[in-house]
């Protein structure tokens, strides 16, 4: 089977666990401090080494403590990677209230700085997230958008949503499937509030297959042809971040395992569940039987057949 090549940051999360999420001006009294890896480039790459799938994180740890705890968590889980390292790393703050709902802010360092250089070494599939845009020396049209050889799915974060809007819809132009969550959609559609408009929006310059991931957990899937929202996966949501690198990078793990569309959304959904369940942002270990099982669920509902025998081996 392919690897599938990552593109994103990883940083040190220091989560701090709120009875309420303050507003603006409102000191913030923690009641637990606690800290996790966390980032779109290592919550896909934890997902696909859970599930045992190849792939190949592009990150830039960096230098300095929150660097080397970085690189100690990538060398726990085995994840293959590739980085530079010349400048010190940042770190994330997250609060999270009792009911899941997240804030989170950056002390931005090295891990934005994080697109490769030269040839890219990867299968059919790309995952790249578009936090790169937060660290102004980065290319801001990357080369893995105009190689024709390669599928790029990618995630517009919220650095992609408040880009400049002639260099988000060239970016556009260039053809990549789309991944956002249903508010980076709404920041997409200006004064559009209907998402079934906005995302219809976005297709017919993409021409390319969009995926949500609703407020509630629901997906929704729209590539101009085949439209479907499928629901919620199951479980208490105790801390939603991580919960939208779940759903893209578990979209793009099926799709790579030869999954259709509609299983591949649902496998996506479960997933982004099942990391929503969890407080470290990503996955629990003790979920790693439940997510193969679903993916093997997602193969062999496959209306054309999957890759079992590629999945298996």
């Amino acid at each position: 089977m392919e690897n599938v090549l990552i593109i994103g940051p990883s940083v040190t999360d220091i989560v701090q666990r709120v009875r309420k999420l303050p507003q603006e001006g409102e000191e913030i009294i923690p009641l637990k401090t606690e800290e996790r890896i966390s980032g779109a480039g290592y919550c896909a790459a934890h997902l696909f080494a859970l599930a045992d799938m190849p792939a190949f994180l592009y990150t830039n740890i960096g230098s300095g403590i929150y660097a080397e705890k970085v690189r100690a968590q990538l060398e726990r889980e085995n994840i293959a990677c590739e980085s530079r390292n010349e400048e010190t790393a940042g770190c994330m703050y997250t609060l999270c209230d009792p009911e899941g709902n997240t804030v989170r802010m950056a002390v931005p360092g090295s891990e934005y700085g994080f697109l490769p250089i030269g040839s890219l070494n990867s299968g059919r599939f790309v995952f790249l997230d578009g936090s790169y845009l937060y660290d102004e020396t980065s290319d801001l049209f990357p080369e893995v958008f105009t190689s024709g050889e390669k599928t790029v799915l990618f995630a517009p974060h919220y650095a992609g949503a408040e880009a400049d809007p002639d260099l988000f819809r060239t970016i556009l132009e260039s053809g990549p499937w789309l991944a956002m969550t249903e508010e980076e959609a709404a920041m997409c559609g200006g004064r559009e509030k209907d998402l079934r408009k906005i995302v219809q929006g976005l297709n017919a310059v993409t021409h390319q297959p969009v995926i949500i991931l609703r407020t509630g957990g629901s997906g929704y899937y729209f590539d101009g042809r085949d439209e479907f929202e499928v629901n919620a996966g199951k479980g208490r949501i105790i801390d939603r971040a991580g919960m939208a690198e779940a759903h893209t990078a578990a979209f793009l793990l099926a799709k790579n395992a030869g999954a259709d569309n509609r299983s591949a959304m649902t496998f996506a959904g479960e997933c982004a569940a099942l990391a929503g369940s969890s407080a470290s942002s990503v996955i629990a270990e003790k979920d790693r039987e439940t997510v193969r099982s679903l993916l093997v669920q997602a193969i062999l509902t496959e209306s054309r057949g999957g890759r079992m025998q590629d999945f298996l081996s």
